[in-house]
């Protein structure tokens, strides 16, 4: 899933983008059993939390999290390094 702007660039996806695509990675996760997941970027990270979108990734960068018993890492996305 990959959300894009009218001129065909990357953008933050919409909230009804995340609920229809958030069940595929949902299962891939099921499916891998990664012993960690490192969210890049905040709507990775807010989107896996479930956190509000007022959130910042500043925030939550340094702690291991957690996501359905598995440690979860967030950190910057590789486009904004």
């Amino acid at each position: 899933c990959r959300a894009l702007d009218t001129a065909g660039k990357d953008r933050s996806p919409h909230a009804d983008e995340i609920a229809a695509c958030l069940p595929y990675l949902e299962r891939q996760i099921e499916l891998l059993q990664p012993q960690v997941i490192v969210a890049l970027g905040k709507t990775a990270a807010l989107s896996l939390l479930g956190l509000a979108a007022d959130t910042t990734l500043v925030s939550l960068r340094g702690q291991v999290h957690q996501y359905r018993q598995r440690p979860l890492i967030v950190t910057f996305h590789p486009a904004y390094l």
